[in-house]
């Protein structure tokens, strides 16, 4: 009974329902490409790496642990964290010969991983999507397995690239490479192309009796161990781990996080962006559609107020109010869950292009997260009518007709004092809580939320005072404009139903566009930074390597300065 006239009042009253249906339908397509976004993010990962070929990698760690200790008088705060290293630490070199000496080991590559920077003609050589260029010595090849689609491979002094370097260039030319030992000219070998394609890097591979002079690396920064066909797996990693000496055994995905730092595409900015947006979507879809559906039950008053008058209970009501909401909800999810998944590769494209998140990161489509949305905006559709209504179904049928035409009090007293605290919690967080590190997203949603309520609660107050000043001028233009004043003074729950989702909904778009500009602003930072012209010049044949890590400041009593670089 309660379903059948909810359909009929929902198709009756198409109009009075639109905004309901706009609401909503923003509100799960947000929530779907929001969720989408999160979702692709977190199945990103490394499944696709440079190791494909080998059964585990040894390699030292890539991250380290640290813990702050805080001696607060009655307690002590202990905060751990972990941080990713910039660099790859190297191995001890007769751990390569070790690790060959157990059984079931058909061969282990002892890979050199070292950054360079490549030039053909004075021409730039790029890798793709803003990856990293990563030289390695030509045994390391067998570990993808790359091979040779063109020439040979390298001997001293000579280079192989990858295929996606190899664009315009011929065998034979002079290649300029560029790394921390200096700069040299290397011959052209051949090219070659990955079995599986490696995301985040372009490999370039010299002769391996060349690779320790060009890296400048006592040892190799990971080793690849190649299995017999025929060995107990689960027996050799056993063993591995037992003779790696401490050294980190890794296999299966995790073998990715051998290689070099950089070169690994790194997705945990992108995490915390996507789940804060996530949370800010749903945050703000619960008061717009609370809002929008206050609104729509305001004007609903008098029908309500007489339906009770012929005996319908608060219950009945209630679920005739939420029966409506949801068939309107559902009916938007249609159209809004092909919106959000255009929206989330609208969004991913933009990141893109900023920086934010890794230039090969992908939106994935997955129906459960595009059921998971249409599931979520239909529970917080069926919670913000029972947040709109509480009050309206539960008051004697007389004080509902009489405040079709007078309005109720609005208890200004509690909303001020509720908004009061919601945002000195959130001023609290901006200035006691530190939002720089892994944290600071988290935080900040936090305080955006805390934001989002207070303004929700203050929302009537504020709407009244700025009514009464603005009434005033509008009440000079005329007759038509007293009278817009007049009503406008006189229903501030409906002004404020109105007024408060629309400025939400533009606080939130104002800091969403205004990310972007940050984002792009940080990240052009960051790069004039990372390519900035060195200070300090050095003539003649340059400065001894061991000089920087053997110098150390002089002490003084006196007040400290930034050290000096010694010439």
């Amino acid at each position: 009974m309660s379903l059948r006239l909810a359909a009929a009042t929902t198709r009756k009253r198409l109009g009075a329902f639109a905004g309901t249906f706009l609401t909503a339908l923003l509100a799960i397509a947000l929530l779907a490409g929001g969720g989408l976004l999160l979702f692709s993010v977190l199945t990103a990962g490394t499944a696709q790496s440079r190791f494909g070929a080998a059964a585990a990698m040894v390699s030292g760690e890539r991250s380290v642990v640290l813990s702050t200790t805080k001696d607060k008088k009655d307690k002590v705060k202990v905060k751990t964290k972990s941080e990713q290293l910039t660099g790859a630490p190297v191995l001890p070199a007769e751990l390569t010969a070790t690790v060959a000496g157990i059984p079931g080991t058909a061969h282990a590559v002892a890979d050199f991983a070292f950054p360079v920077a490549l030039e053909s003609a004075g021409r730039p050589l790029h890798a793709p999507q803003r990856g990293s260029v990563v030289a390695h010595g030509w045994q390391s090849a067998q570990l993808a397995p790359y091979s040779l689609t063109a020439g040979t491979a390298p001997g001293p002094g000579e280079v192989v690239v990858e295929k996606s370097l190899a664009a315009g260039l011929r065998l034979g030319q002079q290649i300029h490479l560029s790394d921390r030992t200096g700069e040299r000219d290397l011959r052209l070998a051949g090219v070659a192309a990955a079995a599986t394609e490696v995301p985040g890097q372009a490999a370039v591979f010299v002769a391996d009796q060349d690779v320790s002079e060009l890296s400048g690396l006592a040892g190799p920064t990971a080793i690849g161990v190649l299995a017999d066909g025929s060995v107990d797996r689960g027996r050799l990693i056993a063993d591995l781990r037992r003779a790696a000496g401490g050294f980190p055994v890794r296999t299966g995905h995790d073998k990715a996080m051998a290689d070099l730092p950089g070169a690994v595409p790194d997705y945990v900015a992108a995490i915390s962006i996507f789940g804060f947006v996530l949370g800010i979507t749903g945050f703000t879809a619960m008061f717009v559609l609370t809002g929008t559906i206050s609104l729509g039950v305001r004007q609903r008053l008098r029908e309500l107020a007489l339906l009770r008058t012929i005996g319908a209970t608060p219950g009945q009501l209630r679920r005739m109010l939420g029966l409506e909401n949801a068939l309107v909800t559902l009916v938007a999810a249609v159209p809004a869950l092909p919106l959000g998944i255009v929206a989330a590769h609208l969004i991913a494209t933009r990141l893109r292009d900023l920086g934010a998140v890794p230039a090969q990161f992908a939106v994935s489509l997955d129906p459960l997260v595009l059921i998971g949305a249409a599931v979520v905006g239909l529970v917080v559709s069926q919670v913000s009518t029972r947040v709109a209504v509480r009050r309206t179904v539960k008051i004697a049928p007389t004080q509902a007709l009489q405040e079709t035409v007078t309005e109720a009090a609005c208890g200004w007293v509690v909303r001020v004092v509720v908004a009061a605290v919601l945002a000195g919690g959130a001023a609290a967080v901006l200035i006691l809580v530190p939002l720089g590190g892994p944290f600071g997203m988290g935080m900040g949603f936090i305080s955006s939320s805390l934001l989002l309520c207070a303004a929700a609660a203050a929302g009537p107050v504020v709407v009244r005072l700025l009514t009464a000043v603005v009434s005033r001028p509008v009440a000079l233009t005329g007759v038509t404009g007293r009278v817009a004043a007049a009503i406008s003074r006189a229903e501030i729950r409906r002004i404020a139903g109105v007024a408060i989702p629309l400025t939400l909904m533009f606080a939130v778009n104002a800091t969403m566009l205004a990310n972007g500009d940050i984002l792009a602003k940080v990240t052009a930072d960051q790069e004039a930074a990372r390519t900035a012209a060195a200070t300090v010049s050095v003539s003649g044949d340059g400065l001894p390597l061991g000089l920087r890590s053997g110098w150390r400041p002089r002490r003084t009593s006196r007040v400290p300065r930034p050290p000096c670089r010694r010439r």
